[in-house]
């Protein structure tokens, strides 16, 4: 979602403020050494590309997550009605659509109001997710559609819905820098890195094996959980970044149960 945030200028690069320990989020994953080798006999894929995936989805679970709690539960209440109580009689051009899981392609994209982007001259925008405009009047609203396996639906939150948000009182996404440096990490961008050998690393080495996860425990005994371990790397990637949400936050969340039209 980060580039939603910066295309309508709701970004804020705090990089030279190292932020609170609070705001960290990223991976930590137990690897095979193999996987730095130029060449060896098992081929294990693009692991980069899988791990930019991931850190994408924790950041995006991380932000919809926190939108979707600010915003106001309507249920049994059309699309339309929403979008007149959202705007308030403001432009309504300030206003965005947020599919999170939504089926959009079972009923939006079939309406006759809705115009796919890249379709019938619809213009794109540069946003990953963007899927088109939904007319409103003489007003063309954004549509976004984005996907979530972390929705906390214990705490009574869909995990299907469609949000109707004021992008004007929406927040702000900043992002500090996740190490200082003088702290045993690589920087690169808004991420940090560190790849731990645990056949060099005696401390590290045996803090995992005083609460080995499942996967260690089940190659035997200490002595072969660390003739395992001697095998593999720890890599931690994270960054910094918080959703400031709007003191007067204007969001509305239509559970897909319940949704309609006009």
């Amino acid at each position: 979602m980060r580039y939603l945030f910066k295309h309508f200028s709701l970004y804020e690069d705090s990089t030279h403020d190292i932020g609170d320990v609070n705001l960290t989020l990223g991976l930590n994953e137990i690897a095979p050494k193999p996987i730095f080798f130029e060449e060896w006999y098992v081929d294990y894929g693009n692991r980069g590309f899988f791990y930019g995936q991931d850190l994408a989805n924790l950041e995006n679970a991380e932000l919809i997550v926190k939108i979707l709690k600010a915003c106001h539960l309507s249920e049994n209440i059309t699309l339309d009605n929403i979008i007149n109580i959202a705007s308030n009689g403001n432009d309504i051009n300030n206003l965005i659509i947020i599919g999170v899981n939504a089926r959009f392609h079972d009923f939006l994209y079939d309406y006759h109001r809705f115009k796919a982007a890249g379709i019938d001259g619809e213009l794109e925008l540069n946003i990953p997710e963007f899927r088109g405009s939904y007319i409103h009047g003489a007003s063309k609203i954004p549509v976004f559609n984005y996907s979530c396996n972390r929705i906390p639906t214990e705490e009574g939150i869909p995990n299907q819905a469609t949000l109707v948000i004021d992008k004007n009182h929406l927040g702000k996404l900043i992002q500090y820098t996740p190490a200082t440096a003088d702290e045993p990490y690589q920087i690169e961008q808004h991420f940090a890195f560190r790849i731990s050998a645990f056949a060099e690393d005696e401390m590290l080495m045996n803090e995992l094996l005083q609460q080995p996860p499942d996967f260690v425990v089940a190659k035997g005994d200490e002595a072969d959980q660390r003739a395992y371990l001697e095998t593999q790397v720890l890599i931690k990637i994270y960054e910094k970044l918080n959703l400031e949400i709007d003191q007067t936050f204007v969001g509305y969340l239509i559970p897909e149960a319940d949704f309609e039209f006009d």
